[in-house]
């Protein structure tokens, strides 16, 4: 699978990363186990050989994200408690030889049995019975898994993100538990489709989270029952579960060590549906699995232990153990028993925690049972379902944008990991969104996205501008139709794109909704030769590397630069004249002299992102956008990083005209309600204009108009007429025919 390559900062992600019981996952470091014990070990991705691409590994910190709980005094918390048999605990399910634990144990045990009990507390009368097996209340594994892949926090962010699908409409391929592909590429394509028939994704918005909390037991010195902040967290489990709330948990399944025979038999249990767990001798084998109950009162006997306490814990192994549970003693999740003769080296060699972190969400104000306040729906076409991003934003009144990446993104690389040994063959590649490998014809696909993270509850959808920027990295991609609407439901804007802009094979193509703001959007862009003030040397290549730069005295020499403003990150990219590198700082470290050069696009760099800052004497600042302290200096006719006076000194920037330029153009109503065409031709060029062309909803064409800016800053200001009421899809191209700013999508009165 082609890993996403793309020029904005990634989101990192808080994630423990799980084997996931199944078919071999990649991941790092990590060992799976099958359900019948088998172990793999994963292997390393591996990133495409460019010059000076720099991939970090994701932030898995154990970092926990507080939410606030009331919790049930002590004296209310009984010595025993089950969530077995209640309604809202599915079946146990049979994840077969699928590596989807987490989101077994997250999105088909946690989330089913926390939206039901929230209904439930909405409506009693509702008719939603997860426990009955009921498809139509059960969240599927599938849903969060195909976007995610296997880790906690992956699942978990997807949740937050995009929802889940219920089962009868996202369901894993089944024979004997679900079915992957094997080595003779048997593939399920049922299995690993994506969920993008119409509505469901929409649908999926439903039913989302707003948060999580996860612990790792290594923050209280992996000491559960021997140490106040063990005991704490063990009081903290209880409480969930009596409150009608799975713990989601795991360990490593392959190292649990269970009860002989003899000392069920011993302990009075029953031999034939009891499974304990009573230590962990080692790390082999990531799983991840739900408690939904404990007793105090459970009581073994271990090498002649008496042991007391344990949880009861649903597994995703169809029925082993005790038709699908099992017990963990208490004690089994200390790292150092309490019993002292259970801590002999010799004899419990590479003791360790049996559960070593529990996740937490909390039916009673951690649901989401609403559609946000916007969302939007693409219908694509595309043989390559991972070809592309998406990325959301919305700007306000005073130009304050906010903007992110739906995680759906943001996990582009795990896919390589899953997909790459299990389905592909040797030089396949690509994947539909049915689920076709290397598919001969493009598919569609229907894909909603919320504006959750965006949304402000004091303010309504008509206050803010709701963008859209879809990337595509290997295509192509067909935009048949874009959809946005507000929380109600209700249809606000809908477009099919203009022909000649609608089909994308590589680059990024823009859109943004106005719903009533009046945003501002003045920015530099063009093409330019970037001359030193100081100096009055170019930025020129250098002789040995088409990707380091140098300097030079004569703008013929110079190299071409293309700024061009991202309309997510409201952020300047500086690209290579005519190539796909752009401006970057070599190695990951920002400081005074490190140098500035070009460097393929990476979503994991937070350097390749620029402030182009104009000043009162119509020289430019090129700030560093991670750290805005930094700018692009010329010192001994070398580009490199400076800052405080060096700015002053070595900073400052003459853009002169190069070729043709992108302009920066929105449309948008007055004051007096007039359509106004409004912003700025960055050139000197006094003949260069504009075409504004206004599209139907339908994508016919309806009228054109040609601007020219006025003024010493070439500025816009021109009233479209001759439209009636409707929305329209407004593009801008400069005299060559080029695309210049972002495609308008407004209502017009």
């Amino acid at each position: 699978m082609k890993k996403l390559v793309a020029f904005i900062l990634t989101l990192l992600m808080l994630a423990s990363v799980f084997g996931a019981c199944g078919k071999s996952v990649t991941t790092a470091g990590n060992t799976e186990t099958t359900s019948d014990g088998n172990e793999k070990s994963t292997s390393e991705t591996t990133t495409p050989e460019y010059e000076d691409i720099y991939v970090d590994d994701d932030d898995r910190s154990d970092v926990p994200v507080i939410v606030e709980h009331e919790m049930l005094p002590e004296e209310k918390i009984p010595s025993s408690f089950s969530l077995i048999g209640t309604t809202h605990l599915p079946p146990i399910d049979n994840q077969g030889s699928l590596g989807t634990c987490a989101s077994q144990s997250i999105t088909y045990t946690q989330l089913t049995n926390a939206v039901s009990r929230y209904l439930h507390s909405k409506d009693p009368d509702i008719k939603w019975d997860p426990s009955s097996g009921d498809e139509k209340t059960i969240f599927a594994p599938k849903f969060t898994y195909n976007f995610s892949g296997s880790g906690t926090a992956w699942v978990y962010n997807i949740i937050k993100d995009h929802g889940a699908l219920t089962l009868d409409r996202c369901k894993f391929a089944s024979n004997n538990g679900y079915k992957f592909g094997d080595q003779s590429y048997n593939r399920e394509k049922q299995t690993i489709s994506w969920p993008t028939n119409s509505g469901d994704m929409e649908k999926a918005l439903n039913y989302r989270i707003n948060d999580y909390e996860q612990i790792w037991l290594k923050t209280v010195s992996d000491k559960l029952t021997t140490s106040d902040e063990g005991k704490d967290l063990l009081y903290k489990i209880k409480d969930a579960i009596v409150q009608g709330n799975v713990v989601v948990t795991g360990g490593f399944s392959s190292s649990w060590r269970y009860l002989s025979q003899s000392d069920i038999k011993r302990s009075g249990l029953d031999a034939d549906n009891d499974m304990v767990a009573v230590w962990c001798n080692g790390t082999n084998g990531g799983h991840q699995v739900s408690i939904v109950g404990y007793d105090d009162d459970f009581t073994c006997i271990f090498d002649g232990v008496k042991m007391k306490g344990a949880f009861k814990v649903a597994n995703s192994w169809g029925n082993w153990g005790d038709n699908g549970y099992f017990w963990v003693m208490y004690d089994a999740v200390n790292r150092v028993s309490a019993h002292e003769e259970l801590n002999d080296k010799k004899k419990y060699e590479n003791r360790t925690v049996a559960l070593d972190q529990f996740c937490f969400i909390y039916w009673e104000k951690d649901i989401v049972a609403e559609m946000p306040q916007a969302y939007v729906t693409l219908k694509l076409s595309a043989k390559n379902r991972e070809g592309f991003y998406v990325e959301l934003s919305r700007t306000d009144s005073t130009d304050t944008a906010k903007a992110y990446i739906p995680y759906l993104f943001t996990y582009g690389d795990n896919f390589e990991g899953i997909h790459s040994h299990s389905f592909f063959k040797d030089g396949e590649s690509t994947v539909t969104f049915g689920g076709t490998v290397d598919a001969k014809k493009a598919e569609t696909g229907y894909m909603t996205f919320g504006y959750n993270t965006l949304t402000e509850s004091a303010c309504s959808f008509e206050d803010f501008l709701w963008g859209l920027n879809l990337t595509v990295i290997n295509g192509p991609v067909t935009i048949e139709k874009i959809s946005l609407y507000d929380g109600d439901g209700k249809l606000r804007a809908e477009i099919v794109p203009p022909e000649e802009s609608k089909t994308v094979s590589m680059g990024a193509v823009s859109f943004v909704f106005d719903a009533g703001s009046d945003p501002k959007s003045n920015h530099d862009v063009g093409s330019y030769k970037f001359k030193n003030s100081a100096s009055g040397l170019y930025i020129s290549p250098d002789a040995d590397s088409a990707l380091r730069i140098s300097s030079d005295s004569n703008p013929l020499n110079a190299t071409e630069l293309e700024v061009q403003f991202d309309l997510v990150n409201r952020n300047h990219v500086i690209h290579l004249g005519g190539k796909q590198y752009i401006l970057d700082i070599r190695d990951k470290t920002i400081a005074d002299g490190v140098d500035v050069k070009f460097n393929a696009y990476n979503k994991r760099r937070n350097t390749q992102t620029w402030k182009v800052v104009r000043l009162e004497d119509g020289s430019y600042n090129i700030r560093l956008a991670a750290d805005t302290r930094y700018a692009l200096g010329m010192v001994d006719g070398k580009p490199v990083l400076v800052s405080g006076v060096g700015i002053r000194d070595y900073g400052n920037w003459i853009l002169e005209k190069a070729g043709n330029e992108n302009m920066s153009v929105t449309v948008r109503c007055n004051s007096n309600g007039k359509l106004m065409a409004e912003g700025r031709i960055p050139t000197a060029d006094k003949e260069e204009s504009i075409t504004v062309t206004a599209y139907s909803s339908s994508g016919e064409k309806v009228n054109s108009w040609k601007v020219q800016g006025e003024g010493e800053l070439r500025a816009l200001s021109y009233e479209l007429t001759g439209l009636t009421a409707g929305t329209y899809c407004f593009t801008f191209t400069d005299s060559k025919g080029k695309e210049v700013s972002a495609s308008y999508i407004a209502l017009v009165k």
